[in-house]
């Protein structure tokens, strides 16, 4: 397990936008600092996430509970899933080891959902699972990333959607092991 801490320093008393920088802070600083899990199997990393205590996930008005499951390595669809309703989705994308704007690709540049086909704009009800659901943080250079999920079996309704600018070096997208 990794961890990572960041924190806001804006530049003009904002809190976000054009104006703000984020940096690193080391863990014993006294400023408000999130825990970071990294989750890695294989060289792929799975899930890079914010952990939220439960405690302030009320405080922070956040619903979710912080129960979470990361499926890692080499997994089948009936190993999974349940194969009369489920298929298995398993995506692995690769990072270029080179980024002009910098040594880290800000999750905001990285951008793919899988969902429901037919809808017009990323709506969150269309999407079954996104990037930031798996990393809600900045993407390290020349690092695998990968989710393996189970969804349901809706033949062509599922679609996987990646921003034609996020900056990938490789990826592929299997159903069921087949690419």
């Amino acid at each position: 397990v990794t961890r990572e801490v960041v924190r806001l320093v804006p530049e003009d008393d904002s809190q976000e936008g054009p104006n703000a920088t984020y940096v690193n802070a080391t863990v014993n600083e006294r400023v408000s600092l999130y825990a970071v899990y990294n989750l890695a199997m294989d060289d792929i990393t799975y899930r890079k996430v914010e952990w939220w205590s439960p405690k302030y996930s009320y405080v922070l008005g956040r619903s979710d509970d912080n129960d979470q499951t990361t499926n890692m390595g080499s997994c089948t669809v009936d190993s999974l899933c349940d194969e009369q309703t489920q298929d298995l989705v398993d995506l692995e994308y690769h990072m270029p080891a080179k980024y002009e704007w910098g040594p880290m690709i800000d999750r905001s540049e990285m951008s793919w959902h899988f969902g429901y086909s037919g809808y017009e704009t990323w709506e969150r009800q269309s999407q079954l699972f996104g990037a930031y659901d798996y990393n809600n943080r900045a993407y390290d250079l020349n690092t695998s990333y990968g989710v393996i999920e189970c969804v349901p079996k809706d033949g062509c309704d599922l679609s996987f959607n990646i921003t034609a600018t996020s900056p990938v070096e490789s990826l592929a997208v299997k159903k069921n092991g087949i690419q």
